[in-house]
């Protein structure tokens, strides 16, 4: 009978390092957000790993995940490791700006969507995240046309822009 009870004993212990380890983990950060009326975008600084925000059905999500060293700047593209998760249609989408930019869509419904990233190791380690949603693909025609009429709405209500614009040019002599 002891040597029974030293058996099970042995294999309670085996089995607490697993449980412990599973408990141990910490549950991921989780950050709700609201794109801004005017930009159409979320821009987050922080350890969040999910996001949860409300999109419409046939929208379209461009997220860019890019990891910040411990000085608080943004790893160059060529070193970044993160990338965008989410419940949809995913593509890649090169960006000479940032690392490891996605779009998604046209979503399916309107409702909440979650974004997180692959892979977990980077959970918990700072990052810069920006998500904006538009009602059309990035790259087509409809965003060229709606990205010159901000533009051009941009020049038309600034000043400066407009006088500079306006103000005589001076061509160098060659």
């Amino acid at each position: 009978m002891p040597l029974a009870r030293y058996g099970l004993a042995c294999l309670l212990t085996a089995a607490l390092p697993v449980t412990a380890h599973a408990d141990s983990r910490p549950p991921l950060e989780r950050q709700a957000f609201k794109l801004d009326a005017e930009t159409g975008c979320f821009d987050y600084k922080g350890t969040a790993a999910e996001f949860v925000g409300r999109f419409k059905r046939g929208s379209y999500v461009t997220v860019t995940m890019q990891s910040l060293d411990a000085m608080g700047v943004l790893v160059p593209p060529s070193q970044e490791q993160r990338i965008p998760l989410m419940d949809g249609p995913g593509h890649p989408l090169e960006s000479p700006l940032h690392a490891k930019a996605y779009w998604f869509g046209p979503l399916p419904k309107t409702g909440p969507y979650t974004f997180t990233f692959m892979p977990r190791s980077l959970v918990g380690h700072p990052a810069s995240v920006l998500i904006c949603g538009r009602t059309f693909a990035p790259g087509s025609p409809e965003e060229a046309a709606h990205r010159n009429k901000v533009i051009q709405e941009q020049v038309d209500n600034d000043p400066y822009m407009r006088d500079m614009l306006e103000a005589p040019k001076a061509l160098p002599d060659n």
